[in-house]
């Protein structure tokens, strides 16, 4: 999920989520941000938080919690083209669009 002025342009916030389900719970997840700093940047706390907290259902409170931990993992720079609190924002709704979309993936192929 990303956010750019234009197509093809250089994404102003970035996430990616591989996610896999086993036995009705969250057993691997990979989190990775872009646009928010010089390097993408990968997210081991917020993916170990998913796997501690044995995740089996997916509702929006979850989505709200895990986008919040995505927002607050990341101190993102600001630059003429967006400031830091709107790439803060921007992670927390790009992470949970992600997470839902790597969930109905892994749900789908856990079948």
């Amino acid at each position: 999920e990303e956010v750019a002025r234009r197509s093809g342009d250089f994404a102003l916030a970035a996430v990616g989520v591989a996610l896999e389900i086993r036995d009705e719970v969250v057993s691997n997840v990979r989190i990775a941000v872009t646009g928010v700093g010089e390097i993408p940047l990968r997210l081991q706390g917020v993916e170990q938080s998913l796997i501690k907290g044995q995740l089996q259902e997916l509702d929006d409170l979850a989505l709200a919690r895990i986008g919040r931990e995505i927002s607050e993992a990341v101190k993102p720079s600001s630059d003429l083209q967006a400031s830091a609190d709107y790439r803060q924002h921007l992670l927390g709704v790009l992470g949970s669009r992600a997470i839902k979309a790597a969930w109905d993936r892994a749900k789908e192929a856990a079948r």
